[in-house]
């Protein structure tokens, strides 16, 4: 299997007119080959991240916004307010509420919208 470091560390042998081409199709043939048994290995895995409003200074709608349209499977928050301001802001990507929620009034917005809950202990 390559690694990372195989890929980085690939040299090809120069010829009069540029890389040799052979060598390099097959180097790409062989990325195939292992791009694709990763991918089939892994199509059941989900991305998950974690938003947090002005995180590296962005804004929490806006990075949302781009990840919800990039395939991101779940968007995870700390805070009530966070995971409400992305329901509001038509985020679809499903939300995922880290912290424990105590205060009722505050379950029951996270419920009506629709935000998955965690169990802590």
């Amino acid at each position: 299997m390559l690694t990372p470091l195989d890929i980085e560390n690939k040299r090809f042998t120069k010829t009069l007119k540029g890389y040799n081409v052979e060598e390099v199709d097959d180097f790409l043939d062989q990325l195939t080959l292992e791009y694709e048994k990763l991918y089939k290995e892994n199509k059941e895995a989900k991305i998950i991240v974690v938003v947090k409003d002005n995180g590296v200074g962005m804004d929490l709608v806006q990075i949302s916004k781009f990840l919800d349209e990039n395939s991101v499977d779940i968007l995870a928050v700390a805070v009530t307010e966070e995971a409400l301001t992305l329901k509001e802001n038509d985020i679809k990507t499903e939300v995922l509420m880290l912290s424990p929620v105590v205060e009722e009034d505050e379950l029951e917005a996270l419920i009506k919208n629709d935000v998955t809950l965690t169990v802590g202990s």
